[in-house]
């Protein structure tokens, strides 16, 4: 009974640690930044699974101890909360087939793309705050790099 509950247990970590993520290319997934001086970012989280915002406000927060935490800071606030949804369309091609063909040394495979095939709608997600370092919060709430980090 004891192994089944570690394993459920290390499951849920590894689940939760998955969606902790850099944000890649067009992917729109993933937390991110923009350096608005050397003591202040902005720190996005974006994604297009289904997530609490609560839970992508914590790993802006998460983010933003990282980010103080590399800059020396033991200490930051965050400030100016914002959460966005946007919808986008998504052109998916519709596949009507494929054919392969074998030679003597290689073996070839031809899709048959039908366009436009369907339009995919995704909701995306993103918060975001102001990271500030410089100790001075203005409307925000004052955070400890450790007690973040170790949470």
């Amino acid at each position: 009974m004891r192994s089944i509950i570690l394993v459920i247990l290390a499951g849920l970590v590894t689940a939760c640690s998955s969606l902790y993520v850099a944000k890649h290319s067009d992917e729109p997934h993933g937390y991110f930044e923009t350096k608005l001086d050397d003591k202040r970012y902005h720190v996005y989280y974006q994604t297009y699974k289904n997530m609490k915002d609560e839970d992508m406000f914590g790993f802006v927060i998460k983010r933003s101890a990282q980010l103080a935490q590399s800059s020396g800071y033991s200490y930051f606030a965050l400030s100016h909360k914002s959460q966005n949804v946007e919808i986008e369309l998504i052109e998916m091609p519709q596949v009507m087939g494929s054919t392969s063909s074998s030679g003597s040394d290689f073996l070839s495979t031809q899709t048959h793309i039908a366009s436009p095939g369907y339009t995919l709608e995704m909701s995306i997600k993103t918060v975001g705050a102001i990271a500030d370092f410089s100790g001075e919060p203005q409307d925000g709430h004052v955070y400890s790099v450790q007690s973040v980090l170790n949470n």
